[in-house]
């Protein structure tokens, strides 16, 4: 069973001139497993008004599943068949929504990768990131880099 973990963060606090507290607002959410907590940030929002149904679902189930620190994600036909199947979508949406994907920067492929569209993906740490916000930096200084050898 996962563990539980109630964080707290003091938002805003009114201290009297004596020192005495009067007046704080805290934040509360609660963490089940550092493992599975992920970020989406903001500026992906902006990329979903210009992107298909299919893409959008083979995202969501990328995000849902990725590594831990790296953002990597197999796609194999297998995989392909697992997201149509749990996503309500078909293999060819799928494979459709891939190439848009890394044509927009949302997904880089390993450089490794020998098939076409499947291979070695990584989720770009600028729109969703599952891991250390430290590791986070470190994965998104070489994404912007491999931004920079594309363009």
């Amino acid at each position: 069973m996962a563990k539980t973990h109630l964080k707290t963060r003091i938002k805003d606090r009114t201290i009297s001139e004596d020192g005495e507290v009067l007046d704080e607002k805290t934040v509360s959410y609660v963490v089940e497993n550092e493992k599975d907590f992920y970020i989406t940030y903001c500026k992906v929002l902006g990329l979903l008004k210009d992107m298909k149904l299919g893409e959008i679902k083979t995202l969501a189930w990328l995000v849902s599943t990725s590594h831990f620190n790296n953002n990597m994600v197999v796609v194999t036909s297998g995989v392909k068949q697992k997201i149509a199947k749990d996503m309500d979508i078909s293999i060819s949406a799928v494979n459709k929504a891939l190439a848009p994907l890394v044509e927009k920067e949302i997904l880089f492929r390993d450089k490794d990768s020998s098939v076409r569209r499947d291979g070695v993906y990584y989720i770009h740490p600028e729109y969703y990131w599952k891991g250390s916000l430290v590791e986070r930096a470190k994965v998104l200084r070489i994404a912007l880099e491999m931004q920079k050898k594309v363009v």
